[in-house]
């Protein structure tokens, strides 16, 4: 599997406006799912926000934007954020109950 962090910091009149956001993207996950893909987020207090994504290898790398709730998130995620979003690769070290695939 494959998989991508992307971390960024909203601003703080921005963060209900993202998480709404956010949220949509996974209303629409469930009720259409993309075979083959992961998808996680995490809000710290500070405004930080964290996205996992994970993918098989047969699944399209642009999948997420075939959903129009993402393709939204995405339109004005850099008006919202006071850090820019990064995305690295990651490689799992260790997994204890925490990802299903561990």
């Amino acid at each position: 599997m494959d998989r991508t962090l992307i971390r960024y910091q909203v601003r703080p009149q921005q963060q209900d406006e993202n998480e709404r956001l956010v949220r949509e993207v996974f209303d629409a996950l469930h009720g259409q799912p993309i075979e083959g893909l992961r998808y996680l987020a995490w809000r710290l207090d500070d405004g930080s926000h964290f996205h996992l994504v994970g993918t098989e290898p047969a699944t399209p790398r642009d999948a997420l934007l075939e959903l129009a709730p993402f393709r939204r998130f995405q339109a004005g995620v850099r008006e919202r954020c006071m850090v820019q979003p990064e995305a690295g690769r990651i490689t799992l070290i260790g997994n204890f109950r925490m990802l299903a695939d561990g």
